[in-house]
């Protein structure tokens, strides 16, 4: 998905969220692989489009800013993750960033599915994975 318009081409970021519950809190940690393309759009395979790669990012959100609701079929998750980058493996260094995410998951017969909605942006959830509930 399109993280970021730039002057020349755009940042890409390949989601992958995680999420787990005790039932009264929950946490999710999200991690970004960035990339800077030439392109308007992100590639399916960017290191094949010539794209650079960047330092990941990641963010971590709990319970109460991390707003989970169960509904019929699944699970709505919310909240706004501030981004940090790790360079050579040091501690994190807050980016400034800030990204409003919502995730609408189904629990299917092939593992869940749904929509994850970064930004401005939109990417399909796909398996491996499970809801427990």
């Amino acid at each position: 998905m399109v993280l970021e318009p730039q002057a020349v081409g755009v940042t890409v970021a390949y989601p992958q969220l995680t999420v787990s519950s005790d039932g009264t809190r929950s946490v999710a940690h999200l991690d970004l692989a960035v990339w800077n393309c030439l392109g308007d759009q992100a590639p399916a395979d960017p290191a094949a489009a010539d794209c650079r790669r960047v330092l990941a990012e990641f963010a971590d959100l709990g319970s109460p800013d991390l707003q989970v609701t169960r509904t019929s079929d699944g699970l709505q998750l919310s909240g706004t993750f501030a981004t940090y980058t790790r360079p050579n493996g040091s501690a994190p260094v807050y980016t400034g960033r800030s990204y409003p995410l919502e995730v609408q998951v189904e629990d299917a017969t092939g593992g869940p599915t749904g929509t994850l909605r970064l930004g401005s942006g939109a990417a399909t959830v796909v398996p491996p994975g499970e809801l427990v509930g």
